[in-house]
């Protein structure tokens, strides 16, 4: 069911610091003359879980305590009002803790708010079909605050994979599994006797990940896959993906990858088989980094020297285009920075490497220490989705970036990560320069500090860790 809820949130004893969802002119270093929306109330969890607790329906009658808020994911767009075409301003990816007293229930519940400007958000919301609304876990499907512009999504409805509700139910997803790759005693829909679902990530409106234990009349234990729906027609490309690469995977040199059993295209969905291993964050340390380094070096090389058929091109323009919008805003959250980051902005437009540079190779695009897993004296890789045609040192900045957000000291991430650059000079047939690398890490330094300004506001020691990673960019293009 959708709701409409006329709140007095804004004018009877609103939250601390909240406003009404408007646009406030603001220029930035470039004199666009942006407007921005304020957005400290929606990326505030704190603020936001009494926000939902008082006017979801169910929560604001204390049937459903919100135990906790955590901030998912945040998109915003940096253009003037004329410019969205009725597109939110800005989008933020919640998952909150719950407690149903009534039904004795606790457990997690993901939401999407989409804050609109200028009473857009009612004519979004009555475009929606309520027929094809699913009902979640807690709360209503859809919930419409018309006073913060805010359209309120519950998982797994989705406007963009309106099929999602389907793979997330344990009796409708039964009808697309990959029966012609699954083991003799599930080999058809009828042997199926349990599916247990777990949801492994959601980007809304984009993707969404699922793991499936499988459960039969015939198989002593669950059988164990993943299911991967894509907003748009990526699922036939990224199996033939896999299957390229877990061909290649039999060479020992060749990151493991897991094995793919089949595409719906129906659904837009890629199944793959589970691949065993431990996630590589939680197995490096000190004491074996040298060898972990050296692996995940190899592979990375391996892996550029793949050809697979992929028509996104990454540029070093596009990333500088991507965080101008970053910077300047984390210069007006903090003014005392505006002027070393208007400076880091200025070198890394002064230096950013020419196309003609270096030569474009297949690369990861997302190229994350979590990415990878350890099964005995191999490493395997996951996320295929992001492969693009661009700067092969962009996937070993990304990596070595990364470090520094996995429980190591500054000193140790940056050991580890010289280690990495090392290994991957000494495999890779192609110039890997430093200072072409110093750039790509500059600019992954800064979008890690803007996704830690969007996501740790509240960590005690958040303004040190933020000034300690815009110290680290500049430190890298200046090198």
């Amino acid at each position: 069911m959708a709701w409409l809820i006329y709140s007095s949130l804004l004018t009877k004893n609103p939250p601390s610091g909240c406003r009404p969802a408007g646009f406030v002119k603001k220029g930035d270093w470039g004199k666009r003359g942006n407007f921005m929306i304020d957005v400290n109330t929606f990326l505030d969890p704190d603020r936001m879980k009494d926000v939902f607790q008082k006017h979801l329906p169910g929560f604001s009658e204390e049937k459903i305590k919100i135990r906790g808020c955590e901030i998912l994911h945040t998109r915003h767009r940096f253009l003037p009002l004329e410019n969205t075409q009725g597109k939110p301003c800005l989008c933020v990816h919640y998952a909150l803790e719950l407690l149903d007293s009534q039904r004795r229930k606790r457990g997690r519940q993901m939401i999407y708010a989409k804050a609109y400007q200028n009473g857009r958000s009612l004519k979004k919301f009555k475009r929606v079909d309520p027929e094809r609304l699913f009902s979640p876990r807690f709360g209503e499907a859809l919930v419409h605050l018309p006073e913060l512009g805010l359209l309120v999504w519950a998982f797994p409805n989705d406007l963009k994979l309106p099929r999602l509700p389907e793979i997330a139910d344990s009796e409708k997803v039964r009808q697309y599994l990959p029966y012609q790759s699954l083991p003799t005693g599930l080999a058809q829909q009828k042997d199926i006797t349990e599916i247990k679902i777990e949801v492994i990530r959601h980007k809304p409106e984009t993707r969404c990940t699922f793991r499936y234990q499988i459960y039969g009349k015939g198989t002593k234990q669950p059988v164990t896959i993943y299911g991967k729906m894509f907003r748009y027609n990526l699922a036939k490309a990224v199996y033939h993906r896999m299957d390229i690469l877990w061909k290649r995977s039999k060479d020992p040199a060749c990151f493991s990858v897991p094995q793919p059993l089949g595409y719906c295209e129906k659904i837009k969905t890629v199944w793959q088989a589970e691949m065993p291993g431990k996630p590589l964050p939680g197995e490096l340390s000190l004491d074996n980094c040298q060898k972990f380094m050296k692996t995940a070096a190899i592979g990375l090389v391996g892996l550029h020297k793949t050809s697979l058929p992929v028509s996104t091109k990454k540029r070093p323009v596009d990333h500088l285009t991507k965080i101008h919008g970053k910077l300047a805003e984390l210069a007006r959250a903090y003014p005392r920075l505006e002027k070393p980051l208007k400076f880091l902005l200025l070198h890394l437009e002064n230096t950013q490497p020419k196309a003609d540079s270096f030569s474009e190779t297949l690369i990861h695009g997302d190229f994350i220490v979590r990415q990878i897993v350890v099964h005995r004296d191999r490493l395997g890789v996951f996320d295929y989705d992001d492969f693009a045609l661009g700067d092969p040192l962009e996937d070993v900045a990304v990596f070595m970036v990364d470090l520094y957000f996995h429980g190591f000291t500054s000193k140790a991430a940056g050991l580890m990560g010289d280690m990495f650059f090392a290994a991957y000079q000494a495999h890779a047939d192609w110039k890997a320069p430093v200072h072409r690398l110093n750039w790509h890490l500059g600019v992954q330094f800064i979008i890690k500090a803007y996704y830690f300004y969007k996501r740790k506001k509240s960590d005690p020691d958040f303004e040190k860790r933020l000034e300690e990673l815009i110290r680290l960019a500049s430190r890298a293009v200046m090198s």
